[in-house]
């Protein structure tokens, strides 16, 4: 009889996480900015940059969710991500 392996929750809270706050923050924020720059009709370096940064950003979450899905990543590599992405959401939040 083989026994089931509890899985650390981490694993979850970080899916739930990149997928529920995270990427449809960046969307949104990429959207807004293609609007700014399609309303100017000139993007200026910062813009640029700033949508670089998003684009970046969502491609690196993406493959955390990637890992995610093929149980590639470690409890502890998890909830390092987790806590950054903590800490980058109020750092925003102070932002604005």
């Amino acid at each position: 009889m083989s026994e089931k392996i509890e899985k650390d929750p981490i694993f979850e809270d970080l899916k739930v996480l990149i997928e529920g706050t995270m990427i449809p923050d960046i969307e949104e924020g990429i959207d807004d900015l293609f609007e700014m720059i399609a309303a100017d009709k000139n993007a200026d370096d910062e813009q640029k940059e700033e949508l670089n940064d998003m684009q970046e950003l969502k491609k690196e979450l993406m493959e955390v969710l990637e890992d995610l899905e093929n149980e590639s990543i470690s409890s502890e590599e998890a909830t390092q991500i987790y806590d950054d992405l903590v800490d980058l959401i109020e750092e925003m939040d102070e932002d604005y």
